[in-house]
């Protein structure tokens, strides 16, 4: 066609779509469109250049990558500029003519370009409102001459000059949408020549706005030259992008060339039978070069997903047009880049920044899209299918790069794989491993491993339930490469220590995480514990030295190989010490490895020989600066045996700072692992020992060797004695705890042993209370006391070791201890304690608490014990002696037992305050009310009384008054201790119901 017949073809059509205007109802869908053309620029707002670059790809035909496209601002031709766009593909036809005129319409078929809504070229109306056309003719040789639709849109001024006369003429060109109506032009601008020229086919003029134009077409120019996402990655029909700004008063001239070139990539590997996947290598010049792996939907998956897009409304029913499969495209840096950043999701164009690739590569794919492409909704049935194929492609392109030599190419493998938690990412690769791999993703070779020189190419690599990712540390001994040699399959460190992190992200979003935890790392360490080399034997004295194999390190080279190990182990466990107890790490002065301490603490019941810490206790070798050896006991033999030292070869102290010590005794010590060779450090290696062994022998040198180190300060420094859980021989032989046991006869006057001894031998056939103490009583002096030492001595330390003195209040281990508030009756309190009837009779009448004073009566209260004293409830079946040593034993113990023994204190739990509600004890109950405490009366005959009964006479009387039973002489000091006294007489006064005649204080 003639170009005057295309210019004519331009005017009619023109006209009629004008003549449209004369009509009512034209003119409503006029205004209608002409809001939605303004609404959608603006929807486009900023994107004006992506969308005229992506109608320039479009405008090239498929399987075409020589196109060309240049966009160029020249800042001199008119007010603010001129903006063109220029493209080498193929000219406008009529068929574009009419597309681009029309609203929402495109000539491109579905899944065929980039943009395919019919609205993109719209978004020019923010920076210019006088769009020209000029292309070349669609049926004549493409040549340096734009002769075919040339073309511009009208204005309002060509608008109102059409309808001439009409009397709303003004009005409705006012409201005319833009970009309807082509009016054909007669000359083509220079620079057009000029794009001609060099093989553009269309060029797209642009008269810009204004300086607000300028300015947004400067930014977007920029953008697009220094783009982090490289804009021609995924443009495979173009081979160049020319990018220039011609500016105005002698500024410098901007040209960018960008170009692209693309070359098969050929793998060995397969992805399996579900997914083909194709290579290539993308060369972009300055923005580096890329592999490219291809995949693609089948048109069934594709066709279930947009007829369920269509069926939801999401789609309208073009989209079921869709007649090839969907591809898929994912790209990374080539060479593999040291530390991979997470790329951009791209629809042919980088979409918005904010829409970022899962892993470190790019990613294109014909996403449904924000109407602007700068984002998408993730739910939408196509852009599930679409990430779907995503994970597929990557799962796919990564088992065929494992199988490639390269080590470039297995970094890119392990990237491919290595996707950010979050988004349903850990879902998405599951789905996708069963999809490619028919199995879990767990048991899929993702992670490149240390294998031999010599092994098979599928041996570097595991899966995440084999392998471990060694820690990333500064380590000397236990190193990622020392772990291979002992057996753990781990992580090749040569593939960067921030892919692997990434990779074990990933891993462990699938539950099934890289980095090992505690305890299996310390199971690791251990075995590479055991294959290291110890120092050879030194030999004895009167032998010649047998030579060394030339093979064999020197011993000082393997022991400073040991010192450094342990500086490793605290560096790698250093808040963790405690996984490494009793576990095999310790270098013996012997020369032997052996286990390193492992407290009782750590297990859940007392441990005995067979458990795994119970071994010989570590120390370390002996410093005289720790302890005073020359003063200090030996060890028992028995407990040195039960211990060992640390090579004396091995280093503790850096010497080139005053011998302060290393970082690595410092772990040791902390974490329970070795103990000093000091005094805490025997002492807490007796207590492991005591807890450990039931060795008669061995009880009996450790409390002899405690006494020893406690004899001369008559201290254990910060140790109390009775934390260490020492055994005393007993009256009957046995040995028992010395928390358990009580003194009994032999101790002298600063004990009541006497007394007890005999109020257990008078009452310990009718009271289990006191049998249970006849079998506590500890043995004479007789039996502790050697030559040097002293019966108070070890009275001292007996009592400093948990040895009671006197009675000790009991209570019913069966006791309840949990009530209800409205429970907390005279009636109840006595049911809950269990007690014996006798001791129910003595204490229920004094209760006074016929009903519950709780502030909460459905809240529950906790109880304490309600004590009561051995023997109470039998006392008046003793004996007159054993009478009077059980009121001594009383005396002396209100002077020493604690508060809690007299009042049982029931405490709301959960309660908005808290609410205490008190009773007293048995025990008080006895001490107040029963007749214990001796007196004589009249006739000088001793009687037994309550103490509100009795006179006391204080000292310097000097008589007594005859007429009153006044306390027995043999009782009467004991009273005179203020504490007793002080809290007999509180206890009279809480109990007093009725006026009593009290002597002088008592």
């Amino acid at each position: 066609m003639a170009g005057v017949d295309r210019a004519e073809q331009l005017r009619r059509f023109g006209r009629s779509v004008l003549e449209g205007a004369r009509s009512e109802q034209v003119r409503r869908l006029a205004r209608q469109v002409n809001a939605v053309s303004y609404t959608s620029a603006r929807e486009y707002a900023g994107r004006s250049l992506f969308e005229l670059l992506q109608n320039g790809y479009d405008a090239h035909p498929r399987g075409r990558c020589d196109g060309q496209v240049h966009v160029l601002l020249d800042e001199e031709e008119g007010e603010w500029g001129t903006l063109y766009v220029a493209n080498g593909g193929t000219p406008f036809a009529w068929r574009n003519v009419e597309r681009v005129c029309e609203l929402a319409q495109s000539s491109k078929a579905v899944g065929e370009g980039i943009g395919n809504k019919g609205v993109g070229f719209r978004s020019v109306l923010l920076i210019s409102d006088a769009p020209e056309i000029f292309s070349a003719d669609p049926d004549g040789p493409n040549g340096p001459e734009l002769d075919g639709y040339c073309f511009r849109f009208a204005h309002r001024g060509d608008v109102e000059a059409f309808l001439g006369d009409e009397p709303n003429a003004h009005e409705v060109a006012a409201e005319f949408p833009p970009l309807q109506v082509p009016l054909p032009l007669d000359e083509v601008p220079a620079i057009c020549r000029e794009l001609a020229a060099e093989g553009h086919v269309t060029v797209v003029r642009l008269p810009l706005l204004n300086e607000a134009a300028r300015a947004e077409v400067r930014l977007r120019l920029r953008e697009l030259a220094e783009a982090k996402a490289p804009v021609m990655l995924f443009l495979d029909r173009l081979a160049s992008l020319t990018l220039e700004r011609r500016a105005t008063g002698g500024e410098a001239a901007e040209r960018w060339e960008l170009t692209r070139s693309e070359e098969r990539f050929a793998t060995t590997g397969t992805a399996g039978e579900q997914l083909a996947v194709s290579f290539a290598t993308v060369d972009l010049g300055l923005s580096g070069t890329f592999l490219v792996a291809r995949g693609s939907v089948e048109k069934e998956r594709l066709n279930s997903a947009l007829d369920e897009a269509v069926g939801l409304g999401l789609l309208d029913d073009t989209w079921q047009r869709w007649t090839s499969s969907a591809a898929v495209e994912i790209a990374v840096p080539l060479p593999a880049v040291r530390r991979p950043r997470r790329g951009q999701i791209y629809t042919f164009l980088p979409m918005g920044e904010d829409l970022t690739a899962p892993f470190p590569g790019h990613v294109n794919a014909p996403f449904f899209t924000k109407i602007d492409r700068t984002g998408l909704p993730s739910e939408h049935p196509l852009n599930t299918l679409l990430f779907d194929a995503v994970a597929e492609t990557c799962l796919a392109a990564a088992a065929m790069l494992r199988a490639v030599p390269q080590a470039e190419l297995g970094r890119l493998a392990v990237d491919l794989v290595s996707w950010e938690s979050g988004k349903g990412s850990a879902g998405l690769l599951r789905a996708a491993a069963r999809r490619v791999h028919g199995s879990d993703l767990a048991d899929v070779p993702l992670v490149p491993v240390l294998a031999a020189d010599d092994a098979k190419r599928d041996a570097a690599w595991a899966s995440p339930r084999v392998a471990i990712l060694w820690p990333d540390l500064e380590l000397t001994v236990l190193t990622t490469h020392r772990a291979h040699a002992s057996g753990v399959v781990v992580a090749d460190p040569a593939v960067g220590g921030e892919r692997l992190h990434r990779l074990a992200a990933t891993c462990k979003s699938l539950a099934c995480p890289l980095e090992p935890d505690r305890e299996t790392l310390a199971g690791h360490v251990e075995r590479i514990v055991a294959t290291l080399p110890r120092p050879a034997s030194r030999p004895a004295p009167s032998s010649p030295a047998a030579p060394r194999p030339r093979s064999a390190p020197r011993p000082d080279a393997v022991l400073d190989q040991w010192s450094e190990l342990y500086e490793d182990l605290a560096v790698l466990f250093q808040d963790d010490g405690h996984v490494l107890r009793g576990r095999k790490l310790l270098l013996a002065e012997d020369e032997t490895l052996r286990h390193a301490n492992h407290p009782a603490a750590r297990s859940s019941f007392p441990r005995k020989v067979s458990c795994r810490g119970a071994r010989r206790e570590a120390f370390f070798q002996p410093v005289r600066a720790d302890m005073n050896l020359a003063e200090a006991p030996s060890v028992p033999a028995l407990l040195g045996k039960r211990l060992f030292s640390l090579h004396p070869g091995l280093v503790w102290n850096d010497h080139s700072k005053r011998g302060r010590r290393l970082p690595a005794r410092a772990f040791l010590e902390d974490a329970g692992l070795v103990r000093p060779f000091d005094m805490r450090g025997l002492l807490d290696h007796v207590r492991q020992a005591l807890g450990a062994s039931t060795d008669h022998r061995l009880r009996l040198q450790t409390l002899r060797f405690v006494f020893r180190l406690w004899q001369p300060r008559r201290s254990l420094g910060g140790t109390t004695v009775s934390s260490l859980g020492l055994y005393v021989p007993s009256v009957d032989g046995r040995l028992i705890k010395a928390s358990d046991g009580v003194f009994g006869k032999g101790w002298g006057r600063g004990s009541v042993g006497e007394d007890l001894a005999t109020v257990v031998a008078a009452g310990q056939d009718v009271s289990k209370n006191l049998k249970v103490i006849a079998e506590h009583l500890i043995a004479a002096p007789d039996e502790f006391v050697k030559r040097g030492d002293t019966s108070d001595e070890w009275r001292a330390f007996l009592s400093e070791s948990g040895v009671a003195d006197g009675l000790v209040p009991v209570s019913s281990p069966d006791a309840q201890r949990w009530a209800d508030g409205q429970d907390l009756t005279t009636r109840q309190l006595v049911r809950m304690a269990k007690v014996a009837l006798t001791v129910r009779e003595q204490w229920e009448p004094y209760i006074d608490r016929p009903w519950s004073h709780a502030s909460y009566p459905r809240t529950s209260y906790q109880g304490s014990p309600a004590y009561q004293l051995p023997g109470q409830d039998v006392v008046e079946r003793l004996g007159h002696s054993a009478r009077l040593a059980y009121a001594r034993l009383v005396l002396h113990g209100l002077a020493h037992w604690e508060d809690m023994y007299f009042t049982s204190t029931w405490t709301s739990a959960g309660s908005r305050s808290t609410d205490r509600e008190r009773a007293l004890t048995p025990l008080a109950a006895f001490v107040r009310e029963q007749p214990w405490l001796p007196v004589r009366g009249r006739d000088r005959a001793v009687r037994f009384v309550r103490p509100a009964d009795a006179w006391h006479c204080p000292p310097g009387l000097e008589e007594e008054p005859a007429y009153a039973p006044t306390v027995d002489h043999r009782v009467r000091h004991l009273l005179e201790l203020d504490k007793a006294r002080d809290r007999l007489r509180e206890m009279l006064a809480r109990g007093a119901r009725r006026p009593q005649r009290r002597g002088h204080g008592c």
